[in-house]
């Protein structure tokens, strides 16, 4: 995987300072053969702004041996009524990365409660609220 350009100024002028080879775990129907893809990652100097970089992939997350592949299918498991554990085991993966992989898609379902509705309805008030003088 070649990267082209720096990525904090554009510059093309890049020092080429070898791999870093990651096994990236893939999902596949058959859980007892897992498939593991070697990726070399190109890591790169850019000569005008002296920053390092690393080339990245759409297959894989920066900082990441997991797929993007294995964690969908993780999170679509979970739409399911299975256990984290059993999960796990049929992903080839560990407990703590399913709860990670439901821990980062969390924020989509809590709700705001940063604002009130226009109108709010009760269906009791406390007994001394009846007695106040004004309502």
């Amino acid at each position: 995987m070649l990267q082209p350009a720096c990525p904090f100024c554009g510059s093309l002028d890049l020092l080429h300072n070898g791999h870093l080879i990651t096994n990236i775990h893939y999902p596949i129907a058959i859980a007892s053969l897992p498939v593991i893809i070697r990726l070399a990652k190109q890591r790169v100097k850019c000569r005008t702004c002296e920053r390092w970089s690393m080339a990245q992939s759409e297959l894989v997350n920066k900082y990441c041996s997991i797929s993007n592949a294995s964690k969908l299918k993780v999170l679509s498991a979970l739409t399911e009524d299975r256990s984290m554990t059993s999960i796990a085991r049929e992903n080839n993966i560990s407990i703590n990365t399913v709860q990670r992989v439901l821990g980062n898609c969390s924020h989509r379902f809590i709700d705001s409660y940063e604002y009130l509705p226009a109108h709010l309805a009760f269906d009791e008030l406390p007994p001394a609220a009846l007695y106040l003088p004004g309502w």
